[in-house]
């Protein structure tokens, strides 16, 4: 059944639509993979960032414990681990872990030396931030990757990036259209701390694992413990 609805009308219900659809994607590209219960809880970053403030929430379940994650993020003093042909000059991020990137400490420039760490709580959170102006990132940026452990053997990582509402017409356009850009790399770096955690965590796991196995055996013979094959307990032939 066909209705009979006005130009006027018409025009009104793509308007509707349209904006709609850009009030959800707005929605998705601050607060990617978040809850509300995400979002609520107290990020370190805030209080280094004049107001009034915009944020931008990406968050991702991670099947390794908060400790084994920690020391990939504290890595981000040496590579992004994001688009390394965008954000490094081309140069692959680290793989594994370097030995002692995470002693880590207060006024260490990360991130391209334009991120400084401003406060840190081992196995728990890193805040970053920049306080002078960058082509991108713009001024007065706050960042802090927070885990939250689900159990021993999972955790939650939760980031919230914050910047100044500048105000006027280009403020109004990077609030409108930085969320996207950083969405890109946010996400993909997320991703890769992800899939290197739990990379790490399976091989401990597993050498812990084949640890156990060899001490559990060498125990057994400083017992004397003899063990015997069934084929040696068949009688001879003949």
């Amino acid at each position: 059944m066909k209705t009979n609805s006005s130009p006027a009308t018409r025009r009104w219900l793509n308007l509707v639509t349209l904006s709609a659809l850009r009030a959800r994607a707005t929605y998705t590209a601050r607060n990617w993979g978040t809850t509300d219960r995400d979002r609520e809880m107290p990020f370190p970053c805030d209080l280094y960032v004049r107001g009034p403030h915009t944020h931008s929430y990406r968050a991702i379940d991670i099947q390794a414990p908060a400790e084994v994650v920690f020391p990939w993020l504290c890595q981000l003093h040496i590579a992004p681990y994001s688009y390394d042909w965008i954000d490094n000059y081309c140069r692959k991020s680290p793989p594994r872990l370097i030995r002692g990137a995470d002693q880590v400490k207060v006024g260490q420039r990360w991130f391209l030396k334009i991120f400084e760490l401003v406060e840190f709580e081992p196995g728990r959170q890193l805040t970053l931030h920049i306080g002078r102006a960058r082509w991108f990132w713009g001024p007065d940026v706050g960042a802090t990757y927070l885990l939250v452990p689900y159990d021993l053997n999972s955790c939650r990582l939760i980031v919230n990036v914050v910047t100044y509402a500048k105000p006027g017409i280009i403020g109004a356009l990077r609030r409108e259209l930085y969320p996207w850009g950083e969405l890109v790399m946010m996400q993909k770096q997320l991703l890769t701390f992800k899939r290197l955690s739990e990379k790490h965590f399976r091989s401990r796991a597993e050498g812990a694992r084949v640890a156990g196995a060899t001490t559990s055996s060498a125990v057994a013979q400083d017992n004397g413990t003899l063990v015997v094959s069934p084929s040696s307990l068949r009688p001879a032939k003949g």
